[in-house]
């Protein structure tokens, strides 16, 4: 039935309802909400996209098993919060966590987000594994119950943090533009055929890591005991080198998609993006991973805090070369096995 009537043309909408809206779209409007929200209110929104037993999940041995403020419930809770912040600060999440305690009469945590830190690095990888599998499960019905192949992906790369220094409503209707922009260039894809390939290999950790004390004071004063705390459970847990994966796909003839698992400084993705054999290329990062910040070479020579050696940078100086010269062999590799 069309959705008008030429009797009543202005009371189409409440004759014939609103069309369904889709889960993406429901999960959108949640988001929205977050931002004011304590945990035990987010729990409550996401109740219908989140799974039923991940209100009684326990690691039952290893890392995070024993009694301790920040277990993974709370610290995944947490990990939730901090990531629909729009602040997007740890400092929140601990607060957070924080006013949780509080309500229930347990011992507050101390404002330092170093503890909190460590328990979101230490975050059993099989619960995210699973929580993602069923978040994408439900982002994929449709309102009709038709199902779709879907893509969950942590996002791609390029420094979109806010710009302090400009008009955040500005920023906002730049990033926004550029995006709708996009949208509106969509490209049928046709010959949707679907390639996949993944390497497994040893990343070297960081050549001869030091604190870099009067860096840190000079730039970052007030954070000066969070990174000497950083650089030391780090030192602790230091490794020649830890297990990387990088993951490339390909969709019809021109797109590819290649996974890191870190959080690249923009030129190094665009990089591989400008010497990709795709027309089309998406890097995307923190993917089967998370290892930190990889800065490009001329990052390390200005020294900001994305290179001082800590639990949130510890790969190699060279883990850029390494990370664009794998990205780029296995996106040849899916150009050329589509020609074959």
């Amino acid at each position: 039935m069309a959705a008008h009537t030429k009797f009543f043309p202005a009371f189409h909408r409440h004759l014939f309802g609103r069309a369904p809206v889709g889960k993406a779209r429901l999960l959108a409007r949640k988001v929205r909400e977050a931002d004011q929200l304590c945990l035990t209110q987010l729990h409550a929104l996401f109740a219908e996209v989140l799974p039923s037993w991940l209100s009684c999940y326990n690691a039952s041995q290893g890392t995070n098993s024993r009694h301790r403020i920040y277990t993974p419930l709370v610290t995944f809770w947490a990990l939730l919060s901090q990531t629909l912040d729009a602040d997007g600060s740890c400092c929140r999440a601990v607060t957070r966590v924080q006013t949780l305690c509080s309500a229930l009469k347990l011992p507050l945590p101390d404002e330092d987000t170093g503890a909190y830190c460590t328990a979101r690095a230490r975050l059993p990888m099989k619960l995210l594994l699973r929580l993602r599998s069923h978040i994408v499960g439900k982002l994929a019905e449709r309102p009709h119950g038709h199902p779709v192949t879907t893509f969950f992906l942590t996002g791609a790369c390029g420094d979109i943090n806010p710009i302090y220094s400009v008009r955040r409503d500005l920023f906002e209707q730049r990033l926004g533009g550029e995006i709708v922009r996009c949208l509106g260039q969509l490209e049928t894809i046709t010959k949707p055929s679907l390639a996949i390939e993944t390497r497994e290999f040893e990343m070297p950790g960081r050549e001869h890591p030091q604190f870099k004390e009067a860096k840190v004071a000079r730039n970052w004063p007030g954070q000066l005991e969070h990174y000497r705390k950083s650089f030391a459970d780090m030192k602790k847990r230091e490794q020649p080198s830890y297990l990387y994966f990088i993951t490339g796909l390909r969709i019809g003839d021109d797109f590819g998609i290649i996974t890191n698992a870190d959080e690249l400084f923009c030129s190094i993705g665009m990089s591989i993006k400008r010497q990709s054999p795709f027309k089309h290329t998406m890097t995307v990062e923190q993917v089967n991973g998370a290892h930190g910040y990889v800065p490009s070479a001329k990052g390390f020579e200005g020294g900001s805090y994305e290179t001082w050696f800590g639990e949130h940078s510890y790969l190699t100086t060279k883990a850029d070369e390494i990370i664009k010269r794998e990205s780029l062999e296995i996106l040849n590799r899916l150009k050329r096995g589509n020609k074959k």
